[in-house]
């Protein structure tokens, strides 16, 4: 057995959000010859050690350890930043104590290999004298940062759902300072993400595309790690509805996805009444107080989900135009799997493998109201976009596909699935 050491932002369950379901797939889906030692993050909210062991072992995987890690104080994190050795998010999680964990369990275990998960985490391994060391990045941060420091706007938390590991005073300040921390928080993690490259013996990214850009780039190897599909039993059918059902998912305590339904809300929707047609806007995803200023008449919040079955085919559409962002959207690539049609813009089709004969892909609004207005009149091209674009991820994001590059990934060794 090749024991594999995870060091990782979160736990894998619930899998309530696109990160949570990759670590998933690392467990459930990593050759059977891999024995896992579990180190995780907790914040408040998270399952504890023992509760997350019962998980693992509800699920057949092979995990032999869980370890909680301990975030560094307020006070440890704020002389982390002034350090300027690190980006905000690995000041975050940068904490002395939990490095001394992490060494005493490496020596202790002494695995085959160390995996961190995203580059929040990657100073722990940097001196870890593992035989392989790997990093999956889960996207390109300092693109995202790029683009998040062009969509700002006061209702922004620069650190979204992580952003309480700063405390209110400190948190309050950046982002007060919201454009210039971010611009000064690019660079920082760009430098990082270079670094990464010499200190791991193979990189990962979620998105086909972000990992083939990186590789034109890098002489390293680069892996992809999409997510694998499994295509339901239960599809999408064609419904005679008078009032269509849209739907949006994704959680919303990230800057990003709060962007996109603002955006929907406030734009898109007004727009496409003019079109007579009856809608109604179902949301599906974790929120915090600011959807309060977009709570409106058919606009439905019904927060996290543990099944999306009944609701990815029980719509009439995903509406999914992505303000930021960087990376594959899970979601989109959920709804597909089910055959549901997607109407999304340039960011969201960024990395997956569909185009305008299979879905809405529009970045100006007007034209995807129209399009989306006459993509709900047009039963049969709803059927073919539906049709096709599973077929299409099918064949991307296979299970063979994803296994092998897993494995090569993790142990640098080819197989057959």
């Amino acid at each position: 057995m090749k024991k594999v050491l995870v060091i990782a932002t979160r736990p894998p369950f619930p899998a309530s959000a696109g990160r949570e379901m990759m670590l998933k797939q690392l467990l459930e889906s990593s050759p059977k010859n891999i024995n896992f030692i579990y180190c995780y993050f907790k914040k408040k909210e998270d399952l504890a050690a023992d509760e997350l062991m019962a998980e693992f072992n509800k699920n057949k995987l092979n995990v032999s350890k869980v370890v909680q890690l301990n975030f560094p104080s307020y006070a440890e994190s704020f002389l982390n930043i002034l350090k300027f050795k690190y980006s905000l998010q690995e000041s975050m999680f940068y904490c002395r104590n939990t490095m001394s964990a992490i060494c005493e369990i490496f020596q202790n275990e002494k695995p085959d290999v160390v995996y961190c998960d995203m580059l929040r985490t990657s100073s722990y391994a940097v001196n870890l004298k593992a035989p392989r060391k790997v990093i999956d990045l889960d996207d390109m941060l300092s693109i995202r940062y790029q683009r998040f420091y062009r969509q700002t706007n006061d209702n922004f938390d620069l650190l979204g759902s992580f952003g309480s590991l700063l405390g209110r005073p400190l948190r309050k300040v950046t982002n007060l300072f919201l454009k210039p921390i971010l611009l000064l928080e690019s660079r920082l993690i760009s430098t990082r993400e270079k670094a990464v490259l010499n200190d791991f013996d193979a990189v990962a990214l979620v998105s086909p595309l972000e990992a083939s850009n990186l590789t034109k780039r890098e002489v390293k190897k680069v892996y992809a790690l999409p997510p694998m599909i499994s295509v339901s039993e239960l599809k999408w059918q064609y419904k005679q509805s008078v009032v269509k059902k849209l739907l949006f998912v994704g959680n919303l305590t990230t800057n990003q996805n709060y962007a996109s339904i603002k955006y929907i809300i406030e734009k898109v929707l007004p727009s496409l009444s003019a079109y007579d047609i009856k809608f109604e806007l179902e949301i599906i995803g974790k929120y915090d107080h600011r959807i309060e200023s977009l709570k409106r008449e058919g606009v439905h919040f019904h927060g996290f989900v543990e099944s999306l079955t009944d609701i990815y085919t029980s719509a009439d559409l995903l509406l999914a135009p992505i303000a930021f962002g960087t990376g594959i959207k899970l979601k989109i690539i959920e709804a597909i799997s089910y055959g549901l049609p997607i109407a999304t813009n340039s960011v969201g089709a960024e990395g997956i493998p569909i185009n305008s004969k299979n879905a809405i892909i529009e970045d100006d609004l007007y034209c995807f109201c129209q399009q989306v207005s006459e993509l709900l009149r047009d039963q049969n091209k709803l059927n073919t976009y539906s049709s096709s674009a599973l077929a299409n991820i099918e064949k991307s994001f296979s299970m063979s596909y994803v296994k092998n590059e897993l494995t090569q990934f993790l142990l640098d060794e080819k197989t057959n699935y």
